[in-house]
């Protein structure tokens, strides 16, 4: 296989945690960083050890070539990014979430055009292998018909990109930062939309951005979920189970790789007794770079995410600001 060369756009804090998972995988490197200023660029690149083309124009980074564009620029920015890449005939994996807002995310999906280029979105827990393995059970039918979810999120106070006090560059505080993967991954493991959302949500911090939000959705085929989220909430879980007529599956500590080293666990639950398997050391970046790869050369990769899981995604957040404003449910 020819080595692959990525694209980077955006030098913070999650484009350096993924390019870095880029220059530890065989076969892959950064051949070009593009940023908001060429010395933000340079630094990043010096940093990591690249020999990479550092620059402040998404054009230049074009032209160095690159296989794949990994796009982690403040979200109000992704449209215009993926728009430019997408039409450059690149493939593109985009940071979650896919827009500052719905609507954007429509935009985004609706501006695809006729490229064939392979567009995903970087819901890098899917490539979990616990996930996967939630799923498949799902699947199975071993727990029956689903009944109920619950996904929680307690994070500690986490340093924030300054853009995120700009609530039309962010969308939001909790749920795109976070909570949007945990929305995704109850979506993906019980392989349903979501039909109506009601929410709470608060800014305890004092920030723009909101902190906290508490969830009551209704899954397509009747299930009732349940989402908590908050930042600065250190000493809490970080956990999704489902319960279904036939037996209880629970995903513990599988997301929270950021600020915990806790190994993940999977515990099944049944009439025949409890299973538990154990995950540690899953990097999940490393997992999301191969597997990008091989969806942008069309093979089938069932967990990889698509501009359509973020359209719903970011209608399901749009849902869940709209209840909180108005106190009402709100049909998705």
């Amino acid at each position: 296989m020819h080595e692959r060369r990525w694209g980077v756009v955006g030098a913070g804090r999650v484009a350096r945690r993924f390019a870095k998972a880029i220059g530890e995988t065989s076969g892959h490197r950064v051949a070009a960083v593009s940023s908001r200023t060429r010395a933000g660029a340079s630094s990043f690149v010096d940093e990591l050890g690249f020999d990479a083309l550092a620059t402040d124009s998404l054009d230049e980074l074009l032209d160095a070539a690159p296989d794949l564009v990994y796009i982690a620029s403040p979200n109000d920015l992704h449209a215009v990014h993926v728009a430019l890449v997408h039409g450059a005939g690149v493939a593109v994996l985009c940071e979650k979430p896919l827009a500052a807002n719905a609507a954007g995310a429509r935009e985004i999906r609706n501006s695809l055009g006729s490229s064939t280029a392979p567009v995903g979105v970087a819901f890098q827990y899917r490539q979990h292998p616990a996930h996967a393995r939630a799923r498949g059970i799902v699947a199975s039918g071993a727990l029956g018909d689903v009944r109920l979810v619950e996904v929680s999120a307690c994070l500690p106070a986490l340093d924030v990109p300054p853009w995120y006090d700009d609530p039309e560059v962010s969308g939001g505080g909790i749920l795109p930062m976070s909570g949007v993967h945990r929305v995704d991954i109850a979506r993906h493991i019980v392989g349903q939309g979501f039909t109506r959302v009601q929410a709470l949500v608060d800014h305890h911090r004092g920030a723009a951005y909101d902190d906290t939000a508490a969830m009551a959705a209704r899954f397509a085929g009747g299930a009732a979920a349940t989402f908590l989220f908050g930042l600065d909430a250190p000493f809490g879980d970080d956990r999704l189970a489902i319960h279904g007529t036939l037996g209880s599956v629970l995903v513990d500590s599988t997301m929270s790789q950021w600020w915990s080293d806790t190994p993940g666990t999977i515990t099944l639950r049944t009439a025949e007794g409890t299973t538990v398997e154990t995950f540690d050391d899953v990097d999940t970046y490393g997992l999301q770079v191969r597997s990008f790869a091989r969806f942008a050369d069309g093979l089938d990769e069932p967990e990889f995410a698509t501009v359509d899981d973020a359209v719903a995604c970011a209608e399901f957040s749009e849902g869940v600001y709209e209840s909180a404003r108005s106190g009402a449910s709100v049909a998705l």
